[in-house]
């Protein structure tokens, strides 16, 4: 299994407008089955832009490597 942990930083300026701490972990459940777990910690429920687009990538980014094995380019 592997598990990588990530803070999330959205804004500008010494304090960030949202902030979460984002978990994955990857775990190969058979040759061609893997699970994988998403976990947020602390996330501001307010809405924010900047953070749900960047939500987006990243789980885009994860999906394409769990597809294919390459990383999103962007």
């Amino acid at each position: 299994m592997r598990t990588r942990t990530f803070t999330l930083l959205t804004g500008v300026g010494p304090e960030p407008a949202a902030h979460c701490r984002l978990t994955w972990e990857i775990a190969q459940v058979e040759p061609s089955l893997t699970r994988a777990a998403l976990t947020c910690d602390d996330l501001d429920a307010r809405p924010d832009r900047e953070r749900d687009e960047a939500w987006s990538r990243i789980v885009s980014g994860l999906k394409t490597v769990l597809e294919t094995g390459a990383p999103l380019i962007s």
